[in-house]
């Protein structure tokens, strides 16, 4: 049985979508999100660009330090392997369906792959800072990332899959070391948003 990826009509919310990260209209874009989204075979997905499959983007933060993580080559897709990231999340399956309203499930599927991959035993805030969208790409043609924020009230935390991703805390220093090995999402992110000052963030 084929694995089944929430997804929306490019065309329902064409109106909204940039190149790179974007943070403006949140509200109204993640209602039109909820109303088209649709869920679909995730072999075609990933080779029709009508549609973008929508992927949480978890990045967590500590006093200006960012949680980063690295793929073994045990973790699945092939693409990332030994890439950086400063986001943890994936694909939202129909499983994630527990309820009635559909843009819960974006916040789902978020929670759901958060507590798949680590463990934060502080988590202090949640809140969601933006989009990514690279079309720049063929893979990113059909992906669209929902960008949340989670911060935590210390540095506490547990890799809950070790043999799939190896974590730790990166300061701005050690982040630009390591930009050219981050996967191209995370140097949008990066770049676009989370290098600048709090105070000048797009919001």
């Amino acid at each position: 049985m084929n694995e089944r990826v929430l997804a929306v009509p490019r065309d329902a919310i064409k109106g909204f979508l940039k190149q790179g990260f974007f943070g403006g209209g949140q509200a109204d874009l993640l209602g039109l999100m909820g109303e088209s989204l649709v869920f679909l075979d995730r072999p075609a997905a990933e080779q029709d660009p009508s549609h973008k499959q929508i992927i949480p983007y978890i990045v967590v933060s500590h006093n200006e330090r960012f949680l980063v993580y690295q793929r073994t080559a045990k973790q699945g897709e092939k693409r990332l392997h030994n890439k950086y990231s400063l986001g943890f999340g994936g694909h939202i399956n129909d499983l994630d369906q527990t309820g009635s309203r559909p843009t819960n499930l974006i916040l789902s599927g978020m929670v759901r792959e958060l507590n798949e991959e680590i463990f934060l035993p502080s988590l202090s805030s949640l809140k969601v800072a933006g989009f990514i969208n690279d079309d720049a790409n063929p893979v990113g043609q059909v992906h669209l990332g929902v960008v949340f924020l989670v911060h935590v009230a210390n540095e506490k935390f547990a890799v809950n899959e070790p043999e799939m991703i190896e974590a730790k805390w990166y300061d701005t220093e050690e982040i630009v070391k390591v930009f050219p090995l981050l996967e191209s999402w995370s140097q949008i992110l990066w770049t676009e948003h989370l290098s600048r000052p709090v105070a000048s963030r797009p919001v």
